[in-house]
């Protein structure tokens, strides 16, 4: 997502040198701006996501946990298992968008 916004911004940028119109300081940092609030939007809900596959992941283990009569499947290295694994990483790899 956040290499789109810059995309986007760069062939904002190269279009309006193309076309020769001239950039005033005020409406440069406006484009500057509004990239700077893009990419923190995109921060943002990377790390919503990331909460939430955090969120995902202690339920399913609670839930597997409570299927195997471990009552608490995170303090004993219930996440060591595959599928602990796999969700792990798919919670930091939601942190990271």
């Amino acid at each position: 997502l956040a290499s789109g916004g810059l995309l986007g911004v760069q062939s904002l940028l190269e279009g309006l040198v193309a076309g020769h119109l001239a950039l005033t300081l005020s409406q440069l940092l406006e484009v500057v701006l509004l990239t700077l609030v893009t990419l923190l939007q995109v921060v943002l809900v990377g790390l919503e996501l990331g909460y939430a596959g955090v969120e995902l992941l202690d339920l399913l283990l609670e839930v597997v946990g409570q299927e195997t009569g471990d009552v608490d499947a995170t303090a004993d290295g219930g996440q060591e298992d595959l599928l602990g694994l796999l969700l792990l990483f798919l919670a930091h790899a939601g942190a990271l968008l």
